[in-house]
């Protein structure tokens, strides 16, 4: 059996933490099968005692897709081979974008279709997937896509959310959950307006630009990376820019990245 790294073992103590912290032993994780080389649901199946799994894609027009469905699991920290099997998450996913996790005292059933709900988004009047699961969306989605309103749909079902970043750096977001406000309920999906649209296919943009960011921001973190490129998407959007992405990117990548290199240097970009 694989060990895990000693970081790996340093950030499951940490969600066990915080749990703790939040009074509990247990903990929720949505896990993306599309990181995943074959079906969890198998495996999971095996699990004694029963771990409880919900395809965050049933009764959605996705349904089909099962062997890609984001899989919401229950985590029980008072069963050992449940904390092995989080622990074979944590192994398996650690540079991979599919682990998201919320600590709530939100019954599963409750949480499991409020969750199914978020996964869906209405664009003038087309309904589509939203990939908030996906850890390389989701601190995009929260901080600059969605309004306050919509924001509150996530934040009020936990107390709080952990991911890894993609440095593989721990991050915990505190959630709004407060036992004297109403029992989340699954709602209609969220209705986008062309602008949010526009900054959420701007993610995807960034991520067609990641490669480019190796070649021209040496020593840049995959954070520091993704950041300038969502920068230039957008940018080049905003423009107008209607020609190939990485020529409007590339010179600008190396210029930006000298330019924040230089100031955290202590020194200042050559004019």
């Amino acid at each position: 059996m694989l060990l895990n790294t000693p970081a790996q073992q340093a950030w499951l103590q940490q969600l066990e933490r915080a749990c703790a912290c939040y009074g509990h032993r247990h903990l929720d994780v949505i896990v993306d099968q599309a990181c995943w080389e074959q079906p969890l649901l198998p495996a999971i199946g095996m699990l004694q005692p029963p771990l409880p799994c919900f395809s965050l894609f049933q009764g959605l027009p996705e349904q089909r897709l099962e062997h890609l469905a984001p899989l919401l699991m229950r985590i029980d920290l008072n069963e050992r081979r449940h904390k092995a099997w989080l622990a074979e998450l944590a192994r398996h996913l650690w540079a991979l974008p599919g682990l998201l996790v919320l600590f709530t005292p939100l019954a599963f059933s409750t949480l499991s279709t409020t969750l199914r709900g978020l996964a869906q988004f209405d664009w003038a009047g087309q309904v589509g997937l939203l990939r908030y699961f996906d850890t390389r969306v989701w601190p995009v989605l929260l901080d600059d896509v969605l309004s306050e309103a919509q924001q509150a749909r996530f934040t009020q079902v936990a107390l709080g959310w952990a991911w890894l970043d993609r440095d593989q750096q721990p991050i915990l977001r505190h959630g709004t959950w407060r036992h004297d406000l109403p029992t989340p309920e699954e709602g209609p999906p969220l209705v986008l307006s062309d602008e949010q649209l526009d900054r959420l296919l701007d993610v995807r943009d960034a991520e067609g630009l990641m490669a480019l960011a190796g070649t021209y921001c040496r020593g840049a973190t995959q954070q520091a990376r993704f950041a300038l490129c969502l920068e230039l998407a957008r940018e080049a959007r905003t423009q107008g820019w209607l020609g190939n992405l990485e020529m409007y990117a590339g010179p600008r990548l190396e210029a930006r990245w000298a330019a924040v290199a230089a100031t955290a240097a202590g020194g200042q970009p050559w004019s």
